[in-house]
């Protein structure tokens, strides 16, 4: 179903369409929720991805994603919030289609706008959306979750930032190694996450006026 599930962009996008076309059954159905809550926003996405690719009788091409976002989020648009699932579909699209912050919130405007207040599912995936926009400025290839010890921010070797100064601005909750930025596990780590992918790509930018 996608043709990349890591990839939340257009991969996700043209499987969405594929899916609207031929009808998604169950797939996005309220039972499917708990199912995303457990594996994750992105493996679920690559499991639709592969049942879309089986109904059109094609093998899956993959192609490698920029940044891999893996949190312990419950993550979705619940049925009873966005009824018609033709239309939910449409907006898992819109919000997957976003390439900048700003275009995110004008989404998510649209949201409340049509639907009302959005539930815990519909901000978790906000979030998760919030946080790899934020991830592919920073230059990072991937925020996952590490069993039992949190979250990790994993950079590529020749990112030129100073991590250490990063974990300095966060001292009881993240440390730093070469390449990877680690957060605990404890309360307010999402605000903590966001807050250390701005301060990396403000770190990003600065290094690429300089090297201009």
């Amino acid at each position: 179903m996608i043709a990349d599930l890591q990839d939340l962009g257009s991969g996700f996008k043209l499987a969405m369409r594929d899916l609207e076309i031929r009808g998604a059954g169950n797939l996005l159905g309220e039972e499917q929720s708990g199912e995303i809550a457990a594996v994750g926003l992105e493996m679920y996405n690559h499991m639709l991805a592969q049942a879309v690719t089986a109904l059109q009788g094609r093998p899956v091409v993959e192609s490698p994603a920029q940044v891999t976002v893996s949190l312990p989020l419950a993550a979705y648009l619940p049925g009873d919030y966005v009824t018609d699932e033709r239309l939910r579909l449409r907006c898992y699209q819109d919000l997957a289609a976003c390439t900048s912050e700003q275009e995110l919130e004008a989404r998510v405007r649209g949201l409340i706008d049509r639907f009302g207040p959005y539930p815990a599912p519909v901000d978790a995936l906000i979030y998760s959306l919030r946080a790899r926009l934020l991830a592919a400025t920073a230059g990072a290839l991937a925020v996952e979750t590490e069993r039992g010890l949190g979250v990790v921010v994993r950079l590529p070797l020749d990112h030129g930032l100073d991590l250490r100064a990063i974990s300095a601005q966060w001292r009881s909750t993240v440390t730093a190694t070469p390449t990877q930025l680690h957060l605990s596990g404890g309360g307010g780590w999402r605000d903590i996450l966001i807050g250390v992918l701005r301060e990396l790509g403000r770190l990003q930018r600065a290094r690429q006026r300089m090297s201009a």
